[in-house]
């Protein structure tokens, strides 16, 4: 009988040089899970000099088989170095990741029977905090996700199908996203335009991955103009009607903790311009 060859899984790791303790972290917390993968890809922006052979030292102290593609990029932006890594990575499947998260020592192998399994384009699993066995927020018991689900996806969940990718010519928006002005809503937006492409978006109901516990951070972050504008444009692509009721969802709610009126001004502007906002900026 003809055996069945197993998809193959990447990583993409996104850091900046001045990470590398995060990153360092991250390999020796992973060693297990690491130790499973196909091939990892790390994009670091604003490398300083030691940054290359200190990541390959730390590499080959940990790991010697499995291949690593460190990226230096000049650029600016976590979706430009996402799609970098995207590009460079040429796995079956790629998990995308940041350098601050610990990886579950069984994820790999809970991902790749999810993909022989149940298919799918993209996969999103369930995040924890570090520090404890909660949630890192509410997760609904629904194996397919719909077009709302999206919203409240992050990054560190998503598991992309190269084929997908190649298929589509799907990308990252290199305007929004950390590191840009406007430091939001770049996942959102990813998987919105792989719904428009015909995606099928499927929930691994199992942590796969830990990330830290943030301080609360409500009015820095809605406060923020660049966010607000791009949640503005995210709640356009929902349609009119659904985009209406978020951004009435989300006044009251910023409302409802004290921000000011003001702060929900860039909010209406993203939802009145839309798309045009993120091809103009």
């Amino acid at each position: 009988m003809e055996s069945v060859t197993q998809n193959t899984l990447g990583l993409v790791i996104c850091t900046m040089g001045e990470g590398f303790n995060r990153l360092s972290n991250l390999i020796r917390k992973s060693r297990d899970a690491l130790g499973l993968v196909d091939r990892v890809v790390i994009v670091v922006q604003k490398p300083d000099t030691k940054t290359d052979e200190q990541i390959a030292k730390e590499w080959r102290l940990t790991f010697s088989s499995i291949p690593i593609n460190v990226i230096f990029d000049s650029g600016i932006g976590k979706s430009r170095s996402l799609n970098i890594g995207l590009g460079a990575c040429n796995t079956d499947y790629i998990w995308l990741l940041d350098d601050d998260v610990e990886i579950c020592p069984d994820s790999i192998s809970t991902i790749k029977n999810e993909i022989e399994n149940h298919h799918a384009d993209i996969y999103c699993g369930l995040v924890q905090f570090t520090d404890s066995d909660e949630m890192f927020k509410h997760y609904y018991k629904r194996n397919n996700l719909l077009k709302l689900d999206v919203l409240k996806v992050i990054l560190i969940e998503m598991i992309v199908s190269k084929k997908f990718i190649e298929k589509t010519g799907i990308q990252f928006c290199e305007k929004i996203g950390y590191g840009t002005a406007l430091p939001a809503g770049a996942e959102n937006i990813f998987l919105l335009d792989a719904y428009d492409r015909g995606a099928t978006v499927r929930r691994i109901q199992k942590v796969i991955v830990k990330h830290p516990r943030e301080k609360q951070n409500f009015y820095r972050k809605w406060s923020n103009a660049g966010i607000m504008r791009v949640k503005g444009v995210v709640a356009r692509r929902m349609g009119l009607m659904i985009g209406l009721l978020l951004i009435v969802r989300w006044s009251f709610r910023a409302i409802g903790r004290g921000l000011p009126a003001k702060c929900l001004l860039p909010l209406l502007d993203g939802f009145k311009q839309g798309q045009l906002l993120i091809d103009r900026s």
